[in-house]
């Protein structure tokens, strides 16, 4: 394989050996100088852009497990059954089967605590297991505020997360007012009680949530470790009244040190041998041609050092004419099998095939621009793959006449960031995206209608009888039911609108472009029609409906978070008259309906 293409046919040994053997060396040392800049720079710029891109993962993984534990909360504190097995008596076989030992097993709940208006711990429970509150947990950091605020949701739950320290160790707590299903139910003491779930930080999670998500020698730090190890990815834990706990921290990916490590050596000997070669020509001129077959050794050891690595490597003159490509570059971008001694930048990467690199060259050679990015590249045997690219002119005498340009594969890497973002943005459960990002697209919907004066609907939408099936079926039924229902939903709707899952067993629908109410109703019908048809889960004959309360832009407003509450206040209206229908908002709805929800 030729490693430098379009090279002279060599020097004869004569008098003016220093001015061709100076050159040569100055070549030498410019290459050298040149790949090592790339490499070096490139290494840093792909460790920094990891150690950033994992940080960002690590916090919306931390986000999103904060708003499942708040969900969780609401979905066992707006039960009655929690009410009256838990709160007014204490039947235990009934709290280890759906509280103690379920919760600690299927979702890692370390604490359960039960709170009544005072305060007063009613129920505690400890990795699944009786505990006292008062002798042998200690909560810190916020738990009076979290308390408060679960107490200022309205008659339907808003649960609350944050993050406390329980004896000594943080963790996540979410916490809900426990509130009857139904206006007929058992009713509860004011200020209501309080259901607090917690998981702590402790080295079996910090464990799960490492292999889970590829975060090598993940732990709990105390202390600012910014200056002692800034080499780690780390993200500060600070409780609900801003008391600065410490650091979740863990090794980054350093995907740049990974390729340096395994070059550096070779290089670096290289260069050495390079330079002392050179001192010895200058000093004797007489033995030039011996001295240029062993600069042309020195030049074909660095070649073979550069050969080993895992980037390709490219340098192309003005021209047009590849001087120098290695293995890798030529493997990743030529797919014939006979070696090109004249092989042209056009040839290796047409632009209409690689349009961003042909820019890129072309701004390097006319205006000595450097630029880095990915690109996408297809492989030889059709499948799709993605290479981070670097390229950068090259300047020799004030001049700049050749440009350098390294390639990576970071196929994996992109994966990997991207089914992070996935899961983000979408519930685990059903796949629809989840509150986070519906509430951006929400936004803005709202915006653009606001803007061009469109319409839209939102339609919330809430299971009829979705508790007796988990009660009766159990959890697992019940999970198949809901992907189910994220299948119908999509399949009723139309591919522009957007369909979420809130949590439980609350959905939510935005219609876009919506002409008239009539259309708002069609689309109601269309998925309480949708949803109503018989399932057969797990050789289980189900049979689910659902309430729907809409809420219209702009007849009802452009703010999302007003249109929410009134689509909210419609849902509640639909579900006490028996629920299986839809409604539409009315300001009689906002006067009447919620003083009486209040």
């Amino acid at each position: 394989m030729h490693k430098f293409v379009n090279k002279g046919t060599g020097a004869t040994v004569s008098g003016t050996a220093f001015r061709i053997v100076l050159p040569l060396i100055l070549l030498i040392t410019i290459v050298i100088a040149v790949i090592l800049s790339v490499v070096f720079y490139s290494t840093q710029k792909a460790n920094l852009d990891a150690k950033i891109a994992a940080e960002n993962s690590v916090r919306s993984i931390l986000n999103d497990r904060q708003s499942q534990l708040a969900t969780l909360a609401k979905d066992y504190s707006y039960w009655d059954d929690t009410i009256s097995n838990a709160f007014y008596a204490q039947n235990l076989e009934w709290i280890d089967g759906n509280l103690g030992s379920y919760l600690t097993n299927t979702f890692g709940i370390s604490e359960l605590f039960i709170l009544d208006s005072k305060n007063k711990s009613i129920l505690s429970l400890q990795e699944g297991l009786p505990a006292d509150w008062t002798d042998t947990i200690k909560i810190t950091g916020g738990l009076e505020e979290l308390i408060i605020s679960a107490r200022e949701s309205g008659p339907e739950p808003i649960p609350v997360s944050g993050i406390l320290l329980i004896d000594g160790l943080p963790a996540l707590v979410g916490a809900s007012v426990l509130t009857p299903e139904w206006e007929d139910s058992k009713q509860v003491p004011t200020p209501r009680p309080v259901l607090v779930l917690a998981k702590r930080f402790d080295e079996n999670r910090l464990a799960e949530i490492s292999k889970s998500f590829g975060l090598a020698d993940f732990r709990f730090q105390r202390g600012d470790l910014s200056l002692s190890f800034p080499d780690l990815s780390s993200l500060q834990i600070r409780t609900l009244d801003d008391s600065f706990l410490g650091n979740l921290i863990w090794v980054p990916e350093q995907p740049g040190t990974s390729v340096l490590n395994y070059i550096k050596k070779p290089l670096a000997i290289s260069l050495f041998l390079v330079l002392i070669f050179g001192s010895w020509i200058a000093r004797a001129s007489t033995l030039t041609a011996r001295r240029l077959a062993e600069a042309h050794h020195m030049t074909s050891k660095l070649t073979c050092a550069i050969e080993q690595t895992n980037s390709a490597v490219l340098i192309a003159n003005r021209s047009g004419t590849i001087e120098y490509a290695n293995s890798e570059f030529l493997r990743m971008f030529w797919h014939h099998a006979a070696e090109e001694a004249n092989l042209k930048l056009s040839e290796l990467l047409p632009t209409e095939r690689y349009p961003r690199l042909g820019r890129a060259f072309m701004s390097a050679f006319n205006e000595q621009s450097n630029w880095a990015g990915e690109v996408e590249h297809q492989t030889m045997d059709g499948s799709k793959s993605w290479i981070h690219a670097t390229v950068t002119p090259i300047k020799n005498k004030n001049q700049y006449s050749d440009v350098v340009c390294v390639a990576t594969d970071v196929t994996h890497m992109k994966e990997a960031f991207d089914e992070m973002a996935h899961l983000a943005s979408h519930d685990v459960l059903t796949g629809l995206i989840n509150r986070r990002l519906f509430n951006e697209l929400f936004e803005q919907a709202a915006h653009l209608a606001m803007r061009d004066r469109s319409r839209s609907a939102i339609l919330y939408i809430d299971l009829d009888g979705f508790k007796e099936v988990n009660d009766t079926l159990g959890h697992a039924v019940g999970d198949q039911l809901l992907i189910k229902v994220a299948e119908r939903l999509k399949d009723s709707v139309r591919e522009s609108d957007v369909v979420a899952r809130l949590g439980g067993d609350e959905f939510i629908v935005l219609l876009h472009n919506i002409d008239n109410r009539s259309d708002v109703e069609h689309s109601a019908i269309s998925i309480l029609t949708h949803l109503s048809k018989p399932l057969n889960i797990s050789n289980h004959p189900v049979c689910i409906s659902a309430s729907v309360g809409i809420a219209r832009i702009p007849d009802d407003g452009f703010m999302p978070n007003e249109l929410m509450r009134k689509a909210d206040v419609a849902l509640y209206q639909i579900k006490r008259r028996g629920g299986n229908a839809y409604i539409l908002f009315s300001k009689e709805m906002d006067t009447h309906g919620l003083s009486n929800k209040v």
